[in-house]
């Protein structure tokens, strides 16, 4: 179903230019939108990833003198630096738990979804 001119116009395309209606189309771009999904969440589980957040946690550590630390008392911050602290720990601890770096990952998950798509087509 193409849309008419002016929804056309409105939408910023040009009147009489091709619309992807196509199932086939629709079901191409959701095969992609569905690897880059599943890429960037299991991107986020890499040793890379975790590094990165333990570098955000020490960032995050109450510093006296040099943060504006509002009504905290020096107790409250300590408490907070140690959690900071150990948060960053537990994500260091995480990133040599994890299996695979990145590009491994990556191209490991590209093989199986491309075993999935090619079976899926097969049906």
């Amino acid at each position: 179903m193409a849309l008419p001119d002016n929804d056309r116009a409105r939408l910023g395309e040009k009147a009489g230019s091709n619309v992807k209606d196509t199932n086939t189309d629709i079901l191409a771009d959701v095969e992609r939108f569905t690897r880059r999904v599943i890429l960037d969440a299991l991107n986020d589980a890499t040793r890379i990833w975790w590094l990165k957040r333990a570098e955000d946690f020490e960032r995050a550590k109450p510093r006296p003198g040099d943060d504006f630390n509002g009504a905290a008392t020096i107790e409250e911050l300590r408490a907070r630096w140690q959690w900071c602290h150990d948060t960053a720990q537990a994500c260091r601890n995480k990133a040599v738990l994890v299996p695979l770096d990145a590009a491994t990952f990556q191209a490991e998950l590209e093989s199986v979804l491309d075993e999935a798509a090619a079976a899926g087509g097969a049906e």
